[in-house]
């Protein structure tokens, strides 16, 4: 049985791989083929604010907590890969949902867990396996919350969705287990940390553990910096006549007296500790590993009884059920630890009746994948047999044989693939095109020349949304007997739709941004029957798709644009209602620049008329732009694009940023040159004269655009419900959701006033 790992790996902590190890070690004794999830998450959650009165006086409470340098170096890293790739097998690199969602037809089952991965502190859903489509498939093993309560109210509903689905739930603490039962009507297991699981005989024969001669000593493994903790530490081992032996974890710890000089990999670890007299350790797997190791040894709290992100429940779980809370500091004298000897036998009674406990879970859950459904496998499927994600493209649309895929807008205000299943032949078609399930053959935009362009003429800069290399290129084109595809906003249908053009009098279409998803399918079908080479400009995603469309064509020029995302069109409907309320703008007929340049090309500006009325308001007053910026209200694929990094385009185009031109008014472009074919397009550039084109460093695209994906908000739902709801006002929205609140400190006056305002706007 084939099984994937969904957990944390890839922190340089010494708990957090060899828990992994560890549960790897045990499935595989149990008789299955365990392989971790190679995904590394690019971020934590986005949320608001809790505006209940008692979460208020906690936020006031709280302290902010000094930032450390982590201790790392070259060869630690080399040490912890080393030790990762020799214990571990692990899946295909998974970068988003949709290369997560592909592991569904290769396991035949999947468990998260164990270590922090439902934290609330750092929340991402696919760590409660929100990829894996049959419930029957998926359960938890020993997964930490790692405090008491929830404190976010959104993370809370969030969490309590993920859970309704699983199979079968155990956690690691009886903390866990209450948060479970309180937000559900489950019923979960408290379960062993998988470090647990193996005995003191299974590590040291699996990992070579072996008594070294050496000097008695006491080891000393701390995650906090508790300044009494280290004073009680280096007493008690005067009073022990022990010399301490430091495991440095942040670079302040290499300043202490017996702090380890040498790498330490996850091996090094256990045998410091398998070889130590005592240990000293805040660390839930310093405590487990003195516990398996039989070592005597000193527990701290890491933390104040009334911080917020108190995490002691999984310490004093672990002490609690092994009766082994008197090796607990108690906050005054450490010397009682002295005349305090742990009896192992008792020990290792309790944890072999704990152990057995936790291995019969994982061997009944394990039973249970065998009877997971598979009566709705096809052998290849359309776009959504396993899959979430659409960017709405229409790729598949064209592709589709029997015409049982349509494009149209969804009900979160978004284009989207809709198909119909009673004609759907499963041919699979529409998969080999989907932008968001291509996972080969495209550029590392790392890879690509990077060049900086202003055109000459101040007609053109004055209409383009920055340097003017987009017109450039498509003059250049068309005057070449190309036809171009491009974006323009539709008035009547006050929609941003692709048409296609031949004649250089009508490119003006295409020039200023539109900051909204176009409509790109009805395009496809002309550029197929085209006759004429057609040079194609869209978002990456749209590129992707007519690219895996035309991969028999080679007339095709690929244009992409530098994309942030989508926002819902109901955000353009409130926007639009707004300027009808305070400036008396027609919404049947109002025509947005969002880049308004006669007004600077940095000190943006949108500019809305209806042919009779117009108003021009900054970009830090204007709420559409406000909330398109925060990026709280894209299409759900914009959280899980692809093409941060990558590209199927020839050329890639958008704004020159960062401080190399932040004296230029007029605007410059960033061009990033990917093909041959998109060469070959600088090169005539140049050859024209009709602008000022320079290459220059990749890393000016790696540091001043967006490389990685912003994780979904976890007030997402609620905020396009809000969006949907005719009767909330678009400033109420703004309001509360175009802050990135949690980057912003306020000062308890400004809280104050604020709470104030979003009682007043009750959004």
């Amino acid at each position: 049985m084939k099984l994937g790992i969904m957990t944390w790996f890839h922190y340089r902590n010494y708990g957090t791989v060899l828990q992994a190890v560890a549960l790897t070690a045990k499935l595989r004794m149990l008789g299955t083929d365990p392989f971790i999830v190679n995904y590394i998450p690019c971020g934590h959650f986005r949320s608001v604010p809790d505006y209940r009165f008692s979460k208020i006086l906690k936020r006031f409470k709280k302290k902010e907590h000094v930032g450390l340098n982590y201790f790392n170096s070259i060869e630690k890293e080399t040490r912890f890969d080393s030790f990762l790739n020799k214990n571990l097998k692990f899946t295909s690199k998974c970068e988003d949902l949709s290369d997560l969602e592909a592991l569904n037809t290769e396991f035949d089952g999947f468990i998260c867990g164990s270590d922090q991965v439902w934290s609330p502190l750092c929340f991402n859903p696919h760590y409660f396996l929100d990829f894996v489509r049959n419930p029957d498939k998926k359960i938890s093993y020993a997964p930490s919350f790692g405090v008491n309560e929830i404190e976010d109210f959104y993370i809370e509903k969030q969490i309590k969705k993920y859970l309704s689905d699983f199979k079968c739930i155990s956690v690691r603490e009886g903390a866990g287990k209450a948060i479970i039962e309180k937000l559900t009507s489950k019923k979960a297991s408290v379960v062993l940390d998988p470090t647990l699981l193996l005995t003191d005989e299974e590590w040291q024969n699996s990992f070579d553990l072996k008594k070294k001669h050496t000097q008695p000593y006491l080891i000393a493994y701390m995650l906090g910096q508790e300044a009494k903790h280290w004073d009680e530490i280096y007493r008690l081992s005067e009073q022990m006549n022990l010399e301490v032996k430091v495991i440095p974890v942040y670079d302040e710890d290499l300043k202490r007296k017996g702090c380890i000089d040498s790498a330490i990999g996850p091996q090094e670890f256990l045998e410091l500790i398998y070889n130590g007299s005592y240990v000293c350790t805040d660390s839930f797997h310093g405590i487990a590993f003195s516990v398996n190791f039989k070592k005597q040894f000193t527990a701290f709290k890491r933390f104040k009884k009334n911080d917020p992100q108190n995490q002691n429940s999984r310490v004093l779980h672990l002490l609690k059920s092994l009766d082994l809370t008197q090796n607990l500091y108690n906050d005054k004298d450490i010397l009682p630890q002295l005349n305090h000897h742990i009896d192992y036998n008792l020990v290792e009674l309790k944890l072999k009746t704990l152990r057995d406990l936790s291995v019969d879970f994982l061997k009944s859950s394990i039973i249970s994948f065998d009877d997971a459904s598979t009566k709705n496998h096809v052998s290849n499927g359309n776009i959504y047999t396993n899959n979430s994600l659409c960017c709405g493209c229409g790729a598949c649309r064209e592709v589709c044989p029997v015409s049982a895929i349509n494009i149209k807008m969804n009900e979160n205000g978004f284009y989207q693939s809709f198909v119909d299943d009673t004609l759907c032949v499963n041919c699979g078609k529409c998969i080999s095109v989907c932008p968001v399930q291509q996972r080969k053959e495209a550029t590392d935009t790392k890879d690509c020349r990077l060049f900086s362009y202003k055109d000459n003429d101040a007609a053109v800069l004055l209409k383009s949304s920055s340097g003017g290399a987009a017109h450039r290129i498509s003059s250049l084109l068309i005057n070449k007997g190309f036809a171009i595809a491009g974006c323009t906003f539709n008035s009547e249908t006050q929609k941003a739709e692709h048409v296609l053009v031949e004649n250089e009098e009508d490119l003006c279409l295409f020039q200023n941004s539109k900051y909204m998803q176009s409509d790109f399918s009805g395009v496809l079908e002309q550029i197929r029957t085209c006759n004429n080479p057609v040079a194609i400009f869209g978002t990456p995603c749209q590129i992707a798709g007519a690219q895996k469309l035309f991969s028999d064509r080679n007339d095709i020029l690929y244009i992409d644009l530098i994309c942030h995302g989508v926002p819902s069109y109901h955000l353009y409907d409130k926007y639009k209602q707004k300027l009808n309320m305070e400036y008396g703008l027609n919404p049947h007929k109002t025509s947005v620049v969002f880049r308004y340049k006669p007004m600077g090309w940095r000190h943006i500006h949108i500019c809305s008329s209806d042919g009779e009325k117009s108003c021009c308001i900054p970009k830090e007053k204007d709420d559409y732009f406000r909330m398109f910026e925060v990026g709280n209200c894209y299409m759900k694929s914009c959280y899980e694009c692809r093409y941060r990094k990558f590209t199927y385009a020839d050329i890639r185009l958008g704004d020159y940023w960062g401080p190399k031109f932040s004296d230029d008014t007029t605007g410059v472009s960033m061009v990033l040159c990917a093909t041959p074919n998109g060469e070959s397009i600088i090169e005539e550039l140049k050859k024209q004269k009709t602008c000022f084109l320079q290459e220059q460093p990749i890393d000016d695209y790696i540091q001043y655009q967006q490389m990685s994906n912003l994780p979904l908000p976890v007030f997402y739902d609620e905020l396009i419900e809000k969006l949907q709801n005719k009767k909330t006002k678009m400033s109420a929205i703004c309001e509360k959701y175009a802050v990135p609140l949690e980057n912003v400190v306020m000062s308890p006056k400004e809280h104050i006033k604020y709470i104030i305002k979003m009682m007043i706007f009750k959004c």
